[in-house]
């Protein structure tokens, strides 16, 4: 029989402190940690607290990068200056996370966050990625991003100040095609002066919403690209809404939407004025699907270089419908509407002005349907005008093989150079 001796006893307990060592490393390196502003530091004032990962300093030169699964990150008040060469201000990343986790981050008090590439990017392989600056008051240089390649997609602006140069975009939240997730952008008050607005984007086909509630109502300015794109593919949809309290000025498209080769419907409700201080170079409002249906309503005005509102669908049963205030273009129609025959068309086109406003353009209003649907443009308002400064006030038609009624009701003036009224 063998003797437990007190140095087996010894060794034992070592063999089993030793495994108990091993055991907490997992749940040691998953502990909170906080980073604390200070001088020769990025981060100089305020804080950064990771839930479940580790926070790093890059020094002077930056940039602060939080990291760990499903990590939640809270930044309160913090002042960080990276510039270090592409990089961001703030850098939060996940790699090996859970499915259907999150990697978030939340920003109280006043930030000042400026980075090369970005001032904050939230990213994520499988995991959905999160911001939210709702409590605004600061300034973001470069940009806030956020990211996830096999999950959801959100951003919560608030009335912040948000900066870039002519090649970085403002906000942008995208799902890369690792797995289908949705994509939601928010963006109350506060400005945006970027090469590009908001960019939200599936590139897997989830749906893409901008403005939530009562819509975007920060003040947009676009310097080069579009004050607010959102895309998808296949069923994905498209809600793009904003509000009465924001703009919308240059770049060269005011809200565009795409789903060009999917079936998924695109919704667009523009209540902030479009091209009002700078009128955008090309479009004020571009819509196109492949065989889902789009809803436009504009209840402010636009003003854009090239066509007001341009929107297409390629077939299908899908409708084409539109309702505008007044519309001013330089360098093409005031409304260009198109229902091609690309697969067989049955859905209905129409475009209504409303009240006493006025659509004016090369031609004011163009529509045609290559389909089998009717073809509709209404505007009862005796106020109403079409004006056509190179071509007719309003072009009505069916295009090419389209067998479609044509109707057409008009109460106000119809004016152009050659023809005022063509069907």
């Amino acid at each position: 029989m063998s003797k437990f001796t007190v140095r087996g006893a010894r060794s034992l307990m070592t063999c089993v402190s030793t495994l108990a060592l091993c055991a907490m490393v997992p749940a040691l390196a998953l502990a909170q940690q906080t980073d604390v502003g200070g001088p020769g530091k990025a981060l100089t004032t305020g804080t950064v607290t990771s839930s479940t990962g580790n926070v790093v300093d890059g020094g002077a030169n930056g940039p602060v990068n939080a990291s760990g699964p499903s990590t939640v990150v809270t930044v309160v008040g913090a002042t960080i200056n990276s510039t270090t060469a592409n990089s961001p201000g703030l850098n939060i990343f996940s790699n090996n996370g859970p499915v259907g986790g999150l990697v978030s981050a939340t920003f109280t008090g006043v930030n000042n966050i400026t980075g090369t590439t970005g001032s904050v990017t939230v990213s994520g392989v499988s995991e959905n990625a999160s911001l939210n600056t709702l409590g605004g008051g600061g300034t973001y240089s470069g940009g806030l991003n956020v990211n996830s390649n096999r999950g959801a997609a959100t951003v919560m602006n608030g009335a912040n100040t948000i900066t870039g140069s002519a090649n970085q975009v403002g906000i942008t939240a995208v799902n890369g095609s690792g797995g289908i997730g949705n994509v939601i952008v928010d963006s109350i008050g506060g400005t945006i002066s970027s090469g590009f607005g908001i960019n939200a984007a599936s590139s897997s086909g989830g749906n893409v919403t901008v403005g939530e509630g009562t819509g975007v109502t920060t003040a947009i300015t676009a310097n080069g690209g579009n004050g607010i794109a959102g895309t998808t593919s296949g069923a994905g949809t498209i809600n793009i809404t904003t509000g009465a309290g924001g703009t919308i000025n240059g770049g060269a498209t005011g809200i565009f939407a795409s789903n060009a080769n999917g079936s998924g419907s695109i919704t667009v409700n523009a209540g902030a004025a479009i091209g009002g201080t700078t009128p955008v170079t090309s479009t004020a409002i571009d819509a196109r699907s492949g065989t889902g249906s789009i809803s436009i309503t504009s209840t402010a005005a636009l003003s854009s270089g090239s066509n007001g509102i341009f929107s297409t669908v390629n077939g299908g049963a899908a409708s084409l419908t539109v309702n505008s205030a007044g519309i001013t273009s330089t360098n093409g129609a005031g409304v260009n509407l198109s229902i091609f025959n690309t697969t067989p068309a049955s859905g209905a086109l129409s475009y209504t002005l409303n009240g006493a406003n006025t659509v004016r353009g090369t031609e004011g209003a163009f529509l045609a349907n290559g389909g089998t649907g009717a073809t509709t443009l209404t505007a009862t308002n005796a106020g109403s005008a079409f004006v056509g400064t190179t071509g007719a006030g309003i072009d009505v038609r069916t295009l090419n093989t389209g067998t479609g009624a044509i109707v057409v009701n008009v109460a106000g003036a119809v004016s152009g150079v050659n023809d005022a009224l063509t069907t």
